[in-house]
């Protein structure tokens, strides 16, 4: 096959054929797969907010004058809805206000290769004026 094209390398060969070939041939078929993948890098998926729902500011917290971080991660699927949010770090008062803000954004996953991908995001709660 032409460079870049790993479809030609494996196309080549039927499931039997892989199957019965001895170590070294496989050893080198996957070594000209390897190759051919890395020369063509899958670019770095991107995340666009296109429309950020700004967190509330709890009330609890405005009272007790409290400011922190939150840092959540979250999936977001290649139709831009978002999975398996969940906080990595800051405090308990916060979190509920920036998952609600992720759930309310609206985002779409560049070049996410069809499948869900990983994303961190940290919120930084100050007193608002």
């Amino acid at each position: 096959g032409a460079p870049g094209n790993s479809a030609g390398v494996s196309a080549s060969l039927t499931q039997e054929e892989c199957c019965t070939l001895v170590p070294e041939k496989v050893r080198v078929l996957w070594t000209a797969i390897l190759l051919l993948a890395q020369g063509t890098p899958a670019p770095e998926p991107k995340l666009e907010w296109v429309d950020f729902q700004p967190p509330q500011y709890p009330q609890m917290a405005k009272v007790a004058h409290l400011i922190g971080s939150v840092e959540m991660e979250f999936y977001v699927r290649p139709d831009g809805s978002i999975c398996r949010v969940k906080a990595l770090s800051g405090h308990q008062i916060f979190i509920p206000a920036a998952r609600e803000s992720l759930e309310n954004s609206i985002f779409r996953c560049v070049d996410c290769g069809g499948v869900p991908q990983r994303f961190k995001v940290t919120f930084n709660f100050r007193i608002p004026n």
